[in-house]
């Protein structure tokens, strides 16, 4: 398996001369890199608390936001590849494109939301609904969740009676919402995401996004899921993740399925513990979560 990336930079700027003198020490294919010599390579700066907590970032990515349909989508025709990677830097032209693309092609999607702005991004998008969406998996923080569910919900993505009432309603999250209020006095975190909205703001994004993985720091990732059978909710509770440490997956909570035999599945997931010692900073741990996924 080959990995490729399309991005843009600088090549004369000092940024951008780093980045490629990195590439080519690293012998890294720049394969997919576009040179545009009128803006300034993308920068990130931020400042972290003595535990490695963020206190402060500033970013400059104007020079993603340059990155044509044309060129993106060319160049995943030339590759072919079975899933593509996208973060919300791009603007909504390329990701309307990429969709596209992928649905023609039958690629899986993932995305990775960046930030509780600019995620908002994707309710602007041409989103179809399951079973007919590219989108398999998007990775959002307790945040960004929320930044999606409202992008999503002023945008009129929830009054698609139709179709995205139509799948919500098949997949019985309202019986799972019982569940989950039943567990919630036995685990303090479920009654802290009810109060949140998180499994509410999740249920009724699935029908756009099947595959929810959701960060909430130190306590872990909350996976949230739409299954097409019986056989696949076996599937997901008998997976890998699951396997490695029965004492990581600290609660799963499955709808009896409605209609068609679709059914949600809940699944938290502690984080590891560490030294926090040795934590020198969290910047990037989402990121390279979505890499260890795709």
């Amino acid at each position: 398996r080959v990995l490729f990336r399309s991005t843009a930079l600088n090549e004369s700027d000092s940024a951008g001369k780093f980045i490629v003198d990195k590439f080519i020490k690293s012998s890294i294919p720049q394969f997919g890199l576009i040179n545009y010599t009128d803006e300034t390579t993308a920068q990130y700066v931020s400042i972290h608390q003595a535990d490695g907590s963020l206190e402060v970032a500033c970013a400059d990515m104007d020079i993603i936001e340059r990155l044509e349909s044309k060129d993106v989508c060319d160049l995943i025709d030339k590759i072919h590849p079975s899933h593509v990677l996208f973060d919300t830097n791009i603007k909504v032209e390329l990701m309307n494109s990429i969709l596209k693309y992928a649905n023609q092609s039958q690629i899986k999607i993932m995305i990775e939301p960046t930030s509780g702005v600019k995620c908002k991004k994707l309710g602007k998008c041409d989103l179809p609904v399951f079973p007919n969406t590219p989108i398999r998996i998007i990775t959002p923080t307790i945040e960004e969740l929320s930044g999606i569910h409202e992008s999503l919900k002023d945008n009129g993505k929830f009054e698609d009676i139709d179709s995205w009432f139509n799948v919500l309603d098949s997949i019985g999250a309202g019986e799972a919402m019982k569940q989950l209020i039943h567990l919630s006095n036995k685990y303090p975190l479920i009654s802290e995401y009810i109060n949140k909205g998180v499994f509410q703001q999740s249920f009724q994004l699935l029908p756009y996004v099947p595959n929810l993985f959701i960060k909430d720091g130190s306590n872990g990732i909350l996976l949230v899921q739409i299954c097409k059978s019986s056989e696949q909710r076996r599937e997901y509770i008998n997976s890998p993740l699951n396997n490695v440490n029965r004492d990581v997956n600290d609660f799963t909570v499955m709808s009896r399925g409605g209609r068609y035999e679709l059914s949600v599945v809940i699944q938290h997931f502690k984080a590891v513990e560490i030294d926090a010692g040795k934590i020198v900073n969290v910047t990037g741990a989402g990121d390279c979560f979505a890499g260890c996924l795709l």
